[in-house]
Parts: structure tokens; sequence; C-alpha cells
């Protein structure tokens, strides 16, 4: 999934039907604009899969949610 609106990524998120997330974090921070997970929402605890930093500071970041106990 691709650049979702952040009511389909609580609704998903809810019907534990995303495996994955990549996040790419630039090294910038901004003031004002949209929120992917603004409001609430449901909890989720995320593990580290992987992350690499790119040449230019860009950290991507797998994340896949953690099973429940």
């Amino acid at each position: 999934m691709a650049l979702p609106r952040s009511d389909e990524v609580k609704e998903d998120l809810g019907a534990q039907v995303i495996d994955e997330f990549v996040l790419l974090i630039h090294p910038i921070v901004l003031g004002t604009g949209a929120r992917l997970f603004a409001g609430a929402g449901p909890f989720v605890k995320l593990a580290l899969v992987s992350s690499t930093i790119t040449p230019t500071g860009v950290v991507i970041a797998t994340y896949h949610p953690e099973a429940e106990a």
C-alpha cells in the first residue's frame, strides 16, 4: 500500500491487514502538514525488521506488526 489516506490506514490497522510498514524518514523538521496517524486509532506495536541510511541521511526503516500476546 502506498500513500493511503489516514482514515484508510486506521481502518486497515484495526482490521489487522497491514503486514509491513516501510517509512522513509527525512532529516528535516516541518512546522505544519498532514499527519499520517492524526487522532485516535488502534494501538499497534511494531518491530523493527531492517533499516538503512542513504548517503543523503534518509533513514529507510521497515517494521512488522508484533503478534498479539
